[in-house]
């Protein structure tokens, strides 16, 4: 009998995805609590996955989450199997995933949201630091030292350094003074969420007729693809984002524009011909 939900294992993950794998479990302990975990087989778990609301992509999280619970059991000694293994998950639809914003829609939000406004500074931290929405409610005065910012993505841990550029450090300094820890927080003074912020976000831009697919996400990916577009190598595209592997960064970055790098290259293969002609008078 399923008489308890644990999360899935320490792992290092961050609360807030802690917090929604407890959601998933706690609502299939109470659908499904009753009955013996130790039958269980896979075609029940398929049977209660095709049930799950939502698109593709919803059923294959609740596997994921449901899935680790199971990998729990089997560490532990009480399931010798995993049943939600055996089976297919529903296939998504090809996406490109989040919008990654362009020049265009940046210049729009900066137009409507002046410096002095929570919204501005929001905009220009989640741009300018390609954090995470929960990373971008903790990021305080703290995180800034000697013209550099600095601080940790919460998801896994990696730390990072960068020098604050002029217009993040514009957004923060026309903000008035507090003794808050961070810099967005409410008008009582408390700690923003993640889930409140983006709600928020999603209004400011609907004010500043930005297109429905504008989210604070996009922002992350369009701060890699502004890097990539600057010439950026992979390392130093990790410097700022964070990701630990090039199949999780490429996606971000597959929205640059190329022609920068087809015109880079260009004038790399110029310089490579003069210094050849150059060589070859020598030689001559």
């Amino acid at each position: 009998m399923i008489s308890s939900v644990k999360p899935p294992g320490k792992g290092g993950l961050a609360a807030e995805t802690k917090a929604g794998r407890r959601r998933v479990l706690e609502h299939f302990r109470a659908d499904h609590g009753d009955k013996p975990h130790a039958t269980s087989q896979a075609p029940h778990m398929q049977a209660v996955m095709l049930q799950i609301d939502g698109s593709a992509n919803a059923k294959r999280n609740w596997l994921k989450h449901v899935a680790g619970m199971f990998i729990f059991a089997e560490e532990t000694g009480l399931r010798v199997d995993n049943p939600c293994r055996g089976f297919k998950r529903p296939k998504p639809p090809k996406t490109d995933g989040f919008h990654s914003w362009t020049d265009g829609e940046i210049a729009q939000y900066r137009a409507y949201w002046r410096y002095g406004t929570m919204q501005r500074l929001v905009m220009e931290l989640a741009v300018e630091t390609s954090a995470r929405r929960g990373d971008v409610t903790r990021l305080g005065p703290e995180h800034l030292s000697n013209g550099r910012f600095e601080f940790q993505h919460n998801k896994n841990g990696v730390d990072v350094s960068f020098p604050v550029s002029a217009e993040l450090q514009a957004a923060i300094g026309a903000m008035p003074n507090t003794n808050q820890s961070t810099f967005l927080h409410t008008k009582a003074g408390e700690a923003r969420s993640a889930k409140a912020l983006g709600n928020d976000f999603r209004e400011w831009c609907d004010k500043a007729k930005l297109p429905d697919h504008c989210g604070m996400h996009g922002l992350r990916k369009g701060c890699l693809r502004i890097m990539a577009e600057a010439g950026c190598n992979i390392l130093e595209l990790q410097s700022r984002s964070g990701h630990l592997t090039l199949s999780e960064l490429q996606k971000y970055i597959d929205k640059a524009d190329k022609r920068f790098a087809a015109d880079r290259a260009a004038e790399k293969v110029i310089e490579h011909k003069a210094k050849q002609e150059t060589g070859r008078k020598i030689a001559a």
